[in-house]
Protein backbone atom coordinates (compact mmCIF):
# COMPACT_ATOMS: atom_id res chain seq x y z
CA UNK A 1 0.00 0.00 0.00
CA UNK A 2 1.34 3.52 -1.01
CA UNK A 3 0.47 7.03 1.17
CA UNK A 4 -0.77 10.10 -1.11
CA UNK A 5 -0.55 12.99 0.88
CA UNK A 6 -3.46 15.11 0.08
CA UNK A 7 -2.64 18.83 -1.45
CA UNK A 8 -6.22 20.68 -1.96
CA UNK A 9 -6.04 24.05 -3.48
CA UNK A 10 -7.99 27.02 -3.30
CA UNK A 11 -7.89 30.59 -4.41
CA UNK A 12 -3.76 29.73 -4.40
CA UNK A 13 -3.12 28.16 -0.95
CA UNK A 14 -4.09 24.61 1.00
CA UNK A 15 -6.86 24.56 3.14
CA UNK A 16 -4.47 26.04 5.86
CA UNK A 17 -3.61 28.65 3.74
CA UNK A 18 -0.13 27.80 3.11
CA UNK A 19 1.93 27.92 0.39
CA UNK A 20 1.19 24.41 -1.45
CA UNK A 21 4.95 24.62 -2.84
CA UNK A 22 6.06 24.43 0.88
CA UNK A 23 3.51 21.80 1.93
CA UNK A 24 4.59 19.37 -1.21
CA UNK A 25 8.37 20.36 -0.26
CA UNK A 26 7.84 19.09 3.22
CA UNK A 27 6.29 16.03 2.13
CA UNK A 28 8.83 15.03 -0.35
CA UNK A 29 11.76 15.62 2.33
CA UNK A 30 9.74 13.51 4.75
CA UNK A 31 10.32 10.91 1.43
CA UNK A 32 6.67 11.04 -0.30
CA UNK A 33 7.03 10.45 -3.98
CA UNK A 34 3.26 10.71 -5.03
CA UNK A 35 0.79 13.10 -4.11
CA UNK A 36 -2.94 13.84 -4.46
CA UNK A 37 -3.30 17.43 -6.44
CA UNK A 38 -6.83 18.84 -5.86
CA UNK A 39 -8.13 21.70 -7.28
CA UNK A 40 -11.14 22.95 -5.16
CA UNK A 41 -11.96 25.79 -7.51
CA UNK A 42 -12.57 23.40 -10.43
CA UNK A 43 -14.11 20.96 -7.98
CA UNK A 44 -17.17 23.63 -7.20
CA UNK A 45 -17.25 25.64 -10.20
CA UNK A 46 -15.19 28.78 -8.67
CA UNK A 47 -12.43 29.14 -11.12
CA UNK A 48 -9.22 27.31 -11.56
CA UNK A 49 -5.45 27.21 -10.05
CA UNK A 50 -4.17 25.57 -13.93
CA UNK A 51 -1.00 27.18 -13.58
CA UNK A 52 -0.37 26.77 -10.65
CA UNK A 53 -0.81 23.24 -10.48
CA UNK A 54 1.06 23.20 -14.16
CA UNK A 55 3.93 24.89 -12.18
CA UNK A 56 3.67 22.28 -8.97
CA UNK A 57 3.99 18.95 -11.23
CA UNK A 58 6.80 20.41 -13.43
CA UNK A 59 8.52 21.45 -10.32
CA UNK A 60 8.52 18.55 -8.07
CA UNK A 61 9.84 15.21 -9.91
CA UNK A 62 7.62 12.71 -7.95
CA UNK A 63 4.27 11.77 -8.87
CA UNK A 64 1.01 13.73 -8.87
CA UNK A 65 -2.93 12.57 -9.27
CA UNK A 66 -4.60 15.39 -10.28
CA UNK A 67 -7.97 15.67 -9.12
CA UNK A 68 -11.36 18.46 -9.44
CA UNK A 69 -13.76 18.79 -11.23
CA UNK A 70 -12.44 16.45 -14.48
CA UNK A 71 -15.42 15.20 -16.09
CA UNK A 72 -16.01 15.85 -19.66
CA UNK A 73 -13.37 15.47 -22.68
CA UNK A 74 -12.23 19.62 -22.74
CA UNK A 75 -11.30 19.36 -18.59
CA UNK A 76 -9.61 16.08 -18.86
CA UNK A 77 -7.80 17.41 -21.94
CA UNK A 78 -7.13 20.16 -19.13
CA UNK A 79 -5.21 18.16 -17.27
CA UNK A 80 -3.60 16.00 -19.38
CA UNK A 81 -1.81 19.12 -20.88
CA UNK A 82 -0.73 19.51 -17.47
CA UNK A 83 1.49 16.13 -17.41
CA UNK A 84 0.32 14.98 -14.88
CA UNK A 85 1.33 10.35 -13.74
CA UNK A 86 -2.35 10.24 -13.25
CA UNK A 87 -5.94 11.94 -13.57
CA UNK A 88 -8.55 11.80 -11.29
CA UNK A 89 -11.75 11.98 -12.75
CA UNK A 90 -14.70 13.39 -10.97
CA UNK A 91 -18.28 11.10 -9.74
CA UNK A 92 -20.11 13.85 -11.75
CA UNK A 93 -18.66 11.99 -14.99
CA UNK A 94 -20.57 9.02 -14.81
CA UNK A 95 -23.68 10.86 -16.30
CA UNK A 96 -21.48 10.55 -19.87
CA UNK A 97 -21.19 7.65 -20.33
CA UNK A 98 -19.93 7.83 -23.71
CA UNK A 99 -17.09 10.38 -22.05
CA UNK A 100 -16.21 7.48 -20.03
CA UNK A 101 -16.06 5.04 -22.63
CA UNK A 102 -13.97 7.04 -24.73
CA UNK A 103 -11.55 8.11 -22.09
CA UNK A 104 -11.09 4.36 -20.34
CA UNK A 105 -10.42 3.37 -23.97
CA UNK A 106 -7.40 5.77 -24.50
CA UNK A 107 -6.35 6.78 -21.00
CA UNK A 108 -7.23 3.85 -18.91
CA UNK A 109 -3.54 3.61 -17.01
CA UNK A 110 -3.50 7.08 -16.67
CA UNK A 111 -6.90 7.36 -14.81
CA UNK A 112 -8.60 6.92 -11.96
CA UNK A 113 -12.43 7.67 -11.38
CA UNK A 114 -14.14 8.68 -7.72
CA UNK A 115 -16.76 6.55 -5.82
CA UNK A 116 -17.95 8.99 -3.78
CA UNK A 117 -20.75 6.95 -1.63
CA UNK A 118 -23.63 8.21 1.15
CA UNK A 119 -24.91 5.00 2.33
CA UNK A 120 -26.29 2.48 -0.59
CA UNK A 121 -26.23 5.95 -2.57
CA UNK A 122 -23.36 7.26 -5.18
CA UNK A 123 -23.22 11.11 -4.39
CA UNK A 124 -20.33 13.84 -5.45
CA UNK A 125 -19.37 15.68 -2.39
CA UNK A 126 -21.15 18.65 -1.84
CA UNK A 127 -23.86 17.59 -3.48
CA UNK A 128 -27.43 16.33 -2.34
CA UNK A 129 -28.26 14.41 -6.04
CA UNK A 130 -27.75 10.62 -5.92
CA UNK A 131 -26.52 9.43 -9.32
CA UNK A 132 -28.12 5.80 -8.52
CA UNK A 133 -27.24 2.90 -6.56
CA UNK A 134 -23.01 2.67 -6.10
CA UNK A 135 -23.06 -1.54 -6.27
CA UNK A 136 -25.10 -1.22 -9.75
CA UNK A 137 -22.84 1.66 -11.08
CA UNK A 138 -19.65 0.28 -10.03
CA UNK A 139 -20.38 -3.04 -12.16
CA UNK A 140 -21.43 -0.26 -14.97
CA UNK A 141 -17.93 1.23 -14.87
CA UNK A 142 -15.88 -1.76 -14.70
CA UNK A 143 -17.68 -2.68 -17.98
CA UNK A 144 -16.50 0.08 -19.55
CA UNK A 145 -12.50 -0.06 -18.62
CA UNK A 146 -12.31 1.61 -15.49
CA UNK A 147 -9.57 -0.08 -13.44
CA UNK A 148 -8.81 2.08 -10.65
CA UNK A 149 -11.21 3.82 -7.88
CA UNK A 150 -10.73 6.60 -5.13
CA UNK A 151 -13.51 5.61 -2.99
CA UNK A 152 -15.06 7.85 -0.71
CA UNK A 153 -17.49 7.53 2.42
CA UNK A 154 -18.81 11.23 2.52
CA UNK A 155 -20.27 10.89 5.43
CA UNK A 156 -16.96 11.09 7.13
CA UNK A 157 -14.62 12.55 5.00
CA UNK A 158 -12.82 15.11 6.57
CA UNK A 159 -14.03 14.13 9.75
CA UNK A 160 -11.44 11.77 11.55
CA UNK A 161 -13.75 9.21 12.84
CA UNK A 162 -11.65 6.36 10.48
CA UNK A 163 -12.19 5.02 7.50
CA UNK A 164 -15.52 2.64 6.37
CA UNK A 165 -13.83 -0.87 6.05
CA UNK A 166 -17.05 -2.60 5.77
CA UNK A 167 -17.49 -0.67 2.31
CA UNK A 168 -14.23 -0.52 1.08
CA UNK A 169 -14.28 -4.59 1.45
CA UNK A 170 -17.64 -4.25 -0.52
CA UNK A 171 -16.29 -2.63 -3.01
CA UNK A 172 -13.01 -4.58 -3.19
CA UNK A 173 -15.57 -7.71 -3.38
CA UNK A 174 -17.39 -6.87 -6.40
CA UNK A 175 -14.37 -5.72 -8.14
CA UNK A 176 -12.13 -8.54 -7.26
CA UNK A 177 -15.22 -10.95 -8.56
CA UNK A 178 -15.18 -9.34 -11.92
CA UNK A 179 -11.02 -8.33 -12.30
CA UNK A 180 -8.18 -8.99 -9.77
CA UNK A 181 -5.96 -6.44 -11.24
CA UNK A 182 -8.13 -3.38 -10.38
CA UNK A 183 -6.64 -0.87 -8.05
CA UNK A 184 -8.87 0.48 -5.40
CA UNK A 185 -7.74 4.19 -3.41
CA UNK A 186 -8.98 4.47 -0.12
CA UNK A 187 -9.69 8.34 0.57
CA UNK A 188 -10.91 10.48 3.81
CA UNK A 189 -10.76 9.02 7.48
CA UNK A 190 -7.88 7.99 8.16
CA UNK A 191 -7.04 9.79 11.93
CA UNK A 192 -4.81 7.20 13.11
CA UNK A 193 -1.75 5.14 12.78
CA UNK A 194 -4.02 2.38 13.61
CA UNK A 195 -6.11 3.10 10.88
CA UNK A 196 -3.29 2.96 8.50
CA UNK A 197 -2.53 -0.68 9.16
CA UNK A 198 -6.27 -1.43 9.00
CA UNK A 199 -5.97 -0.57 6.00
CA UNK A 200 -2.79 -2.08 5.11
CA UNK A 201 -3.73 -5.48 6.32
CA UNK A 202 -7.49 -5.46 4.96
CA UNK A 203 -7.85 -8.84 2.80
CA UNK A 204 -10.63 -9.75 0.07
CA UNK A 205 -10.08 -12.74 -1.49
CA UNK A 206 -6.62 -13.45 -1.13
CA UNK A 207 -5.20 -10.47 -1.36
CA UNK A 208 -4.65 -7.47 -0.17
CA UNK A 209 -8.03 -4.98 -0.81
CA UNK A 210 -5.92 -1.18 -0.82
CA UNK A 211 -3.59 -0.29 -3.14
CA UNK A 212 -3.28 3.14 -2.04
CA UNK A 213 -4.41 5.26 0.36
CA UNK A 214 -5.03 9.29 0.27
CA UNK A 215 -5.16 11.26 3.78
CA UNK A 216 -5.40 15.05 3.65
CA UNK A 217 -6.58 16.38 6.62
CA UNK A 218 -5.04 14.11 9.32
CA UNK A 219 -1.60 15.04 8.07
CA UNK A 220 -2.25 18.75 7.59
CA UNK A 221 -3.47 19.31 11.63
CA UNK A 222 -0.74 17.04 12.31
CA UNK A 223 -2.79 14.05 14.12
CA UNK A 224 -0.37 11.73 12.21
CA UNK A 225 3.62 12.68 11.29
CA UNK A 226 4.58 12.06 7.76
CA UNK A 227 7.41 10.84 8.24
CA UNK A 228 6.22 7.87 10.42
CA UNK A 229 2.75 7.49 8.30
CA UNK A 230 5.41 6.11 5.42
CA UNK A 231 7.72 4.26 7.37
CA UNK A 232 4.59 2.42 9.18
CA UNK A 233 3.18 1.39 5.49
CA UNK A 234 6.38 -0.01 4.14
CA UNK A 235 7.15 -2.20 7.60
Amino acid sequence: MRLLPAVDIKNGVTLNLTDPANLIKKYVEAGVNFIHLVDLDRAYSTGNNDQLISELIANFEIDFQLSGGITSQESLSNAIMKTPTRINLSADSIADESFLKNAFERYAQKLAISLDINGESLMPRGSQNSLGNYREILNKLISLGARRFVVTDVLTDGKLTGPNLELLKSIALICFDKNDKIEIIASGGVTSYSDLTNLKQLQVLGKSAISEVIVGKALLDEHLAIEKSLQLIAN
